[in-house]
């Protein structure tokens, strides 16, 4: 900390596509905040890609990996990194972001030092692809009963739970503009989380390589006694599936499988899942998937 101004450390994941990140990082030095340490994870990105990164400044820390560590170990990557520095909190961003507040990180700091119960905050995130305003977007999800978590991860079931969608998504909540909400999940593509925290209980868990992440960190932050908060007194614009190549309108089989292995990997770590419903899960998924491509 300097004088008394929390210290925190940007962790920005790269995967070839460079250009959004030194665009980010170009964002991240007009901020108002006066103490802020960027650091660059590339995640084994093509090598004219990496080359771009060359462009960062000369004070932005760049790390490469030899292998793509998936979302989960690359951010660990930049938040356990002996930088000569010790930040308060780490600030994990996408690098698909466009960050239009000044304010943006003195506006997250902010929320969590008036809430000390608070061990990870998010702003709002605005998905650039969605056709909704920011108002009606779906920004952080509840962690409810292992039956209920199971029902929620299979698409097949999704017109039968209404209701338990709408709880699990926070819309009784909504709008969540210029307000705190308490909730149990962060949103991935943004978040703050206290440094002290990770010292004590680790970072993210590393038994998923894309997906589901948000709901692992707020299990294991509820677990710990403490809790996750949405600020909506602040946004990000998100440019959703540039690294992953996801959009509406086709099918990424490996995507969807991604999607469903990580919440398989909750289910049978954090909600004790047996061999059997782990074994249902993966066929209803997978049909999910065929019913997909079919309709698509």
């Amino acid at each position: 900390m300097n004088n008394n101004i929390p210290a925190v450390r940007v962790v920005i994941l790269n995967y070839n596509e460079s250009s959004y990140t030194v665009d980010l990082v170009k964002q991240l030095e007009k901020q108002s905040y006066p103490s802020l340490e960027i650091v660059v994870v590339d995640n084994a990105s093509k090598q004219e890609e990496k080359q771009l990164l060359k462009l960062l400044p000369d004070h932005v820390i760049t790390l490469f990996s030899e292998e793509n560590l998936g979302y989960a170990r690359g951010n660990n990557k930049g938040i356990i990194a002996k930088t000569g520095k010790t930040p308060d909190y780490h600030l994990i961003l996408n690098n698909d972001l466009i960050m239009e507040d000044v304010d943006f990180v003195k506006k997250l700091v902010k929320g969590m030092l008036l809430h000390p119960r608070v061990a990870a905050s998010s702003p709002l995130v605005d998905t650039v692809a969605v056709d909704q305003p920011l108002e009606d977007q779906i920004q952080v999800r509840r962690i409810l009963s292992a039956d209920q978590m199971f029902k929620l991860a299979v698409p097949l079931f999704t017109p039968f739970i209404k209701n338990l969608t709408h709880y699990f998504l926070y819309r009784d909540q909504m709008p969540f503009v210029n307000k705190y909400t308490v909730c149990d999940s962060i949103n991935g593509a943004a978040f703050m989380i206290d440094a002290a925290f990770v010292q004590v209980y680790g970072g993210l868990d590393e038994g998923t390589f894309l997906y589901y992440e948000e709901i692992i960190l707020g299990r294991k932050i509820l677990e710990a006694k403490k809790t996750c908060m949405l600020n909506g007194y602040t946004s990000v614009k998100h440019l959703q599936g540039i690294s992953t190549g996801s959009n509406s309108k086709t099918v990424n089989r490996k995507m969807e499988v991604y999607k469903y292995q990580s919440a398989l990997y909750y289910l049978k770590k954090y909600e004790n899942l047996g061999g059997v419903r782990s074994a249902v899960f993966v066929t209803l998924n997978e049909i999910s998937i065929l019913l997909k491509k079919i309709i698509k």
